[in-house]
């Protein structure tokens, strides 16, 4: 799979760095001038980075590949948030400044009081969790032994240590340099994500209007690990979330289905873009 990192800087109206990555095969070139090939866009979630797409967008390449023109696929590309992974680490003095303490998170169409509840938990865990290693090595051996990132694909990991973990802010000091790493996005920019009071909300109103629009499919995961199921039932209730093209959801698999199943997931987009998906179908492990 190739690669071209894209950056770009800071304007009048936008203070932040944006950084993004393009990925494509050279069997799919030919696709570079189709009306009808595909740009797909990965945007993650909270406290990852743009590279945590990378197995899935290579198995989805590679699927493209091998289809003969079924589904033609010019390109992905995938975006840091600007407060994680490389954006988080460049915008970093930016989002020191007050002003950009506050952000958006997750979403719920039964109200916001519906994640209470998640949201205390996700506050607690954000700034309770880990953040400092002496290095990447150990910060890897951390990793592989907590409980919940145990559970992600080794590639995962991999680019996860690569990529949302930067050298520390000490390590810049002239005197008594600290040489350890930290998480590119940190504590307090982890914790303002989920404290977004807006954010649970808004987002569902634009997610109705896009299933009038075009063909929307959703992919759910089987095990209610920390989204409760009655807010997987009420975006799916077309009164308050939408109608959707095709519903999957993935069996044995927690809401991270891209850090702990990425090759699967890869095969159920492929098969909603190749309009293989139907509505209600499961994905079993």
């Amino acid at each position: 799979m190739l690669v071209e990192a894209v950056k770009d800087c800071p304007r009048d109206d936008w203070p932040l760095i944006t950084t993004a990555k393009r990925y494509w095969l050279p069997e799919l070139t030919a696709n570079a001038d189709d009306p009808d090939a595909l740009t797909l866009v990965f945007l993650h979630s909270t406290s990852f980075h743009k590279e945590t797409w990378e197995p899935s967008i290579e198995t989805l390449l590679v699927l493209s590949a091998r289809s003969r023109n079924k589904v033609k696929i010019r390109e992905a590309w995938s975006l840091d948030c600007p407060n994680h992974g490389e954006a988080g680490h460049l915008n970093e003095p930016v989002l020191n400044e007050r002003a950009f303490r506050n952000n958006c998170a997750f979403f719920s169409p039964a109200g916001p009081s519906h994640l209470n509840k998640l949201r205390s938990i996700l506050v607690r865990g954000a700034h309770e969790r880990r953040d400092v290693w002496p290095d990447r090595e150990r910060a890897m051996i951390a990793l592989r032994r907590r409980e919940r990132t145990a559970k992600w694909d080794p590639r995962i990991l991999d680019l996860f240590v690569k990529y949302a973990v930067v050298p520390h802010p000490g390590s810049y000091e002239k005197e008594t340099p600290y040489l350890g790493v930290t998480l590119a996005c940190t504590r307090d920019q982890e914790a303002a994500m989920y404290r977004d009071a807006d954010g649970p909300t808004k987002p569902v109103e634009d997610l109705k209007k896009v299933c009038r629009a075009i063909p929307v499919h959703m992919i759910l995961a089987g095990v209610n690990d920390f989204i409760p199921a009655r807010v997987h039932a009420a975006i799916l209730d077309p009164k308050y979330g939408g109608v959707y093209a095709s519903v999957r959801k993935v069996e044995g698999v927690g809401h991270l289905i891209p850090q702990e199943a990425p090759d699967q997931l890869a095969v159920i987009i492929y098969e909603a873009l190749s309009g293989k998906s139907s509505t209600l179908a499961k994905s079993k492990l």
